[in-house]
């Protein structure tokens, strides 16, 4: 896009825009001081300022011949220093929770293969999960939290099942690839981790957030100066910034799902400054990279979430069946009948529907039986699309992805994970509950054309795994319930 385009769009649309909120600002802090008659100068001293910045600005692209996207991935770039920085300040919080200390490298290593291009299947993530478990994760300790009770741990043991089985098919068959079991291995540790964490109470939203934020705003700064910021403008897609934004992540699409999960954990969050910050950042994000998935998905995953805690507000029935059993048989059947329903849409897809998913998808199909139990092995998909018999991208769809390598068998596993997640979800109030069902029904709904979660490796999306599997107790309802307890004393 020109600069002249870029100038005019910037002047009918932002500049107004941070006019009106730059006077405002400037105007409370000088009534605040209290002088009256300096308060009445400042916002045409703001509107003065703001259109020198404006003309330099403009001035300078126009001189280095820079168009919009420069200028608004330095912008970006500018906006994850400052949220790097300002997560920088809750380090020292988390280094004295040692729970959390015990995913920080696992953290840590995955955005370093990102970085230096390692792939999917590397041993570092593994050692480093491993390692946490062995060194680590004994000496944690959290007496301020109650203990977990046996069903928090029941989604980790499907998802370690589901990934027993993807290892297991990919044995089975010939000709073996042992180098692929090292992403297996990485997988399964990592659930180890978070299992640990889980044991010794969890991580709280507040940290999650804060891990998630830091891992964003890392993407941000070291795309810009790398250069990996953008992803080229697809026909039919693409933002009014030019191109689409990764934020240095594999995909537009990988960036937008990491900034749905942080303005989803801000949303429970603490309030304060920082859970305003995560909003916008993760909002900037989201609406930079066009992922129409993440926007659809968030909207989606709040309507599903209501439903549920709408439901959660009765206990019993008129039969005066639990609600409870009821919630928990819904959560498990429909988790499951969404995958196979997935695979059925699929299945009847033109090439073009879905953003040209739908091409994808019949490719797949077309390789798998559509009743087979057994699948091929996620390593094919790789070998299949050397060969052009499959198109140059992934599967674009988690069940498509799990049904490919593990067959109808790991399609199950698949739908009994998602459903234990939600039979966890608790609550004291309908909000608590939306808050605790948030994350795993956008992870379910943004799965059906994206693969939220590759169970045959760990990737840059495993992180988002992280609020499933290794969140803990709401500090604010523990905090709620001292405080009934102190006040019935």
């Amino acid at each position: 896009m020109p600069i002249s385009l870029a100038g005019g769009w910037w002047t009918e649309v932002w500049l107004p825009t941070a006019n009106r909120t730059a006077c405002r600002w400037t105007a409370s802090i000088t009534l605040r001081s209290g002088s009256e008659s300096q308060s009445r100068q400042h916002p045409r001293l703001a509107r003065h300022r703001l259109r020198g910045w404006y003309r330099s600005v403009v001035h300078l692209a126009g001189r280095s011949n820079m168009n919009l996207l420069t200028i608004s991935g330095f912008g970006l770039a500018l906006s994850g220093t400052f949220c790097l920085a300002m997560s920088f300040r809750r380090l020292p919080g988390l280094w004295t929770r040692r729970t959390t200390l015990v995913v920080l490298p696992v953290v840590l290593a995955s955005f370093v293969t990102i970085v230096f291009g390692f792939g999917g299947h590397n041993t570092i993530i593994g050692g480093l999960a491993v390692s946490s478990i062995v060194a680590i994760a004994p000496g944690v300790a959290s007496p301020k939290r109650p203990p977990p009770d046996r069903a928090s741990l029941v989604p980790h043991a499907f998802a370690a099942a589901l990934v027993l089985w993807l290892a297991m098919r990919e044995l089975s068959m010939t000709p073996a690839r042992p180098g692929a079991l090292l992403g297996y291995v990485a997988a399964a540790a990592f659930i180890g981790v978070c299992g640990v964490v889980v044991l010794r109470g969890g991580i709280s939203r507040n940290d999650l957030l804060t891990i998630l934020v830091l891992y964003l705003s890392a993407g941000m700064v070291w795309a810009f100066g790398s250069g990996a910021a953008w992803a080229p403008c697809q026909p039919g897609k693409c933002t009014e910034l030019g191109r689409l934004y990764k934020a240095g992540f594999p995909t537009e699409n990988a960036a937008a799902l990491i900034a749905g999960f942080v303005i989803i954990l801000a949303l429970g969050s603490t309030p304060g400054w920082y859970r305003r910050l995560a909003l916008a950042t993760g909002s900037l994000v989201l609406y930079a990279s066009g992922g129409r998935t993440g926007i659809f998905g968030l909207l989606g995953a709040g309507l599903v979430a209501w439903i549920l805690a709408l439901s959660s507000s009765a206990t019993r029935t008129a039969n005066g069946v639990p609600i409870r059993k009821i919630r928990s048989a819904a959560a498990y059947v429909g988790s499951i009948a969404t995958g196979y329903a997935a695979i059925l849409v699929a299945a009847h897809s033109s090439n073009t529907d879905f953003s040209n998913r739908g091409r994808i998808w019949r490719a797949a199909l077309s390789l798998v039986p559509s009743a087979s139990i057994l699948g091929r092995r996620v390593s094919d998909w790789g070998l299949l699309r050397g060969q052009d018999l499959l198109p140059d991208h992934s599967a674009h769809s988690i069940y498509v992805h799990v049904f490919f390598g593990g067959g109808l068998v790991a399609l199950l596993l698949l739908g009994l994970f998602i459903g234990s997640l939600y039979d966890r979800v608790r609550g004291r109030a309908v909000l608590d509950v939306w808050y605790a069902a948030l994350p795993v029904a956008f992870f379910m709904l943004a799965g059906l054309t994206e693969v939220v979660w590759n169970p045959a490796t760990l990737d840059s999306l495993a992180i988002i795994l992280l609020p499933l599997l290794a969140s803990g107790y709401d500090s604010r309802l523990i905090m709620r319930d001292a405080e009934h307890t102190v006040s019935r004393r």
